[in-house]
């Protein structure tokens, strides 16, 4: 485990900066690749950098963005699945992928639901679900043969079941403006999917199955929220991969030109609020 306490602030910002433009570009590359956007577009990487960085507390430096990293190559890795011939490496490598994420930030964990889904839709197999379950123990297999030669191991069974059992339940650390904020990226998020069901180009398989299965985490996410335990803002965040692919969708459609400006108007006005109401309080 990272010690976010032995590094300099300034070079634990600039790596979560670095990994947060590596994870855009990514994602950018990987909707790409797969016809989401039939051309050559940067909306997805702007929008997600822009999402990242719409509360202070987002942008912030913590372990958070590591977890994010590894959702973003699980969720390229879940792409290229179903575009080229699967092999039983590439399922095994993906929920490996998932499953490191969540040592750093296990929240991350909800997105195995959606890789096993996307599995099941594509082609079931035994041995994929058996691959499956093996990439997402062995992280925590290792970890434990570490504690234990450490003489933690008690210690480390004692965390894991603090990560699966909630707490703090009743814990709301969301304010009025970051609620509106939060919904007025949902309410954009929404508008897009219904924008790419509409698409006549999301008759391809391939679209509609990647589109399918983000609306599906997007979901997830939103039922999860309130029985998610620890900070409910931090958890909101993960929402930000599958609303920047749907808010790109809705910037790339044909509305009208004005409509468009006032949207994005107001969601850039949103984050400069945000990040000066951030200030304000620490």
């Amino acid at each position: 485990m990272v010690n976010q306490a032995h590094l300099p602030i300034a070079l634990l910002q600039l790596l979560d900066v670095s990994l947060l433009i590596a994870q855009a570009l990514l994602l950018n590359y990987t909707l790409i690749r797969h016809n989401i956007f039939p051309r050559t577009t940067y909306l997805p990487a702007f929008f997600y950098i822009s999402y990242m960085s719409m509360f202070g507390e987002w942008a912030a430096a913590d372990l958070q963005t590591i977890g994010e990293l590894f959702i973003v190559l699980s969720f390229f890795n879940l792409a290229e699945l179903t575009a080229v011939q699967r092999t039983r490496q590439s399922v095994f490598f993906t929920s490996l992928f998932l499953s490191i994420g969540t040592l750093f930030y296990f929240p991350t964990a909800y997105f195995i639901i959606v890789l096993a889904i996307g599995l099941l839709i594509n082609t079931f197999a035994l041995a994929d679900i058996i691959l499956l379950i093996c990439g997402l123990v062995l992280p925590y297999y290792f970890t434990g043969i570490y504690y234990f030669y450490q003489d933690q191991l008690p210690q480390y069974l004692e965390s894991l079941y603090r990560l699966f059992v909630y707490q703090d339940l009743r814990r709301f650390d969301l304010d009025l403006y970051q609620i509106i904020g939060i919904s007025y990226m949902l309410l954009l998020s929404l508008l897009g999917f219904l924008i790419l069901r509409s698409d006549r180009e999301f008759k391809i398989v391939q679209q509609r199955y990647l589109g399918g299965l983000m609306f599906l985490y997007l979901v997830i996410l939103m039922v999860a929220s309130p029985i998610a335990s620890g900070s409910k803002l931090g958890f909101a965040q993960l929402a930000c991969l599958p609303c920047a692919l749907f808010t790109a969708k809705l910037f790339e459609s044909q509305l009208p030109g004005w409509l468009k400006d006032c949207l994005y108007a107001i969601l850039l006005l949103g984050i400069l609020f945000m990040q000066l109401y951030y200030f304000k309080r620490i």
